[in-house]
């Protein structure tokens, strides 16, 4: 008897969690399962599925190093909860005040908790653009319910031009290098500058004893007003201070960053 009600409450509880739409396999988000890094998406935890769709909505074009909001909106038949993992190919990705479910993983966007959809939701986000003329790519990879199907969004291209310089109808007072925002920073952080007249600029990454890292510019830009992203994750860099030089024709300063990880 106590064996056969053992039994029972085992069948009842595995019959609970898999058809529970308050369960998720991967409550806390998981990276790495989008078409930029992989063809098996979410296949180890979900089969495939058909039923439900998401898509991308946004510009088609932006300026390089420019900050805009895109988002994926999911699309359900029914009742339910999910995840998604959302990557760009070289852009940097960062979270919204207006969506509340989503964190950064290995410098992609993922679910912190299940994701209630009811028909359908709309996921915002932030996209700088990467600090190049040319295109980029968004993927995203999302799945419903526990142990349920999962599916690709169809990948969003986006094309990436050279800025018109001037970001308002006021010419910058001189030239002047900000604080790059934010500071101490991991994943990325973004480096702002203004210039007063038209120069050949060169924006130069140093570490604590002075060597030199990388360039994030160098090329003749207009006057106006320009934000640069540096992604940690493309160099094999260490908690520490580093510098960031911005030099031009007529001018050359120097600001440091803590990078923490």
């Amino acid at each position: 008897m106590r064996y056969c009600f053992g039994m029972s409450l085992i069948c009842a509880f595995l019959i609970i969690l898999l058809t529970s739409n308050q369960l998720f396999s991967w409550p806390n988000g998981i990276s790495g399962r989008t078409k930029k890094s992989n063809n098996n998406g979410c296949g180890t935890c979900h089969s495939a599925g058909t039923i439900n769709t998401a898509v991308f909505s946004g510009p088609d074009t932006v300026y390089k190093g420019q900050t805009v909001i895109y988002s994926l909106t999911i699309n359900k038949s029914s009742t339910g909860n999910g995840g998604v993992d959302i990557a760009a190919l070289n852009g940097l990705l960062d979270t919204s005040y207006t969506c509340a479910y989503l964190k950064i993983m290995n410098s992609e966007l993922v679910h912190f908790m299940p994701i209630p959809i009811s028909g359908s939701i709309s996921l915002n986000f932030k996209y700088i653009a990467p600090n190049y003329i040319g295109t980029d790519t968004l993927y995203a990879t999302f799945d419903i319910g526990y142990m349920g199907n999962w599916r690709w969004a169809p990948n969003r291209v986006i094309h990436i031009k050279q800025p018109i310089g001037i970001t308002n109808n006021t010419e910058p007072a001189y030239y002047e290098l900000y604080q790059n925002y934010p500071n101490p920073f991991n994943p990325y952080t973004i480096i702002s500058y203004s210039l007063k007249y038209n120069t050949f600029v060169n924006l130069d990454i140093y570490n604590i004893e002075g060597k030199f890292i990388t360039s994030l510019v160098s090329e003749y830009q207009r006057t106006g007003k320009y934000s640069i992203p540096f992604k940690v994750s493309n160099y094999p860099l260490s908690s520490g201070v580093y510098y960031y030089r911005l030099a031009t024709d007529r001018t050359s300063e120097v600001k440091s960053m803590i990078l923490l990880k």
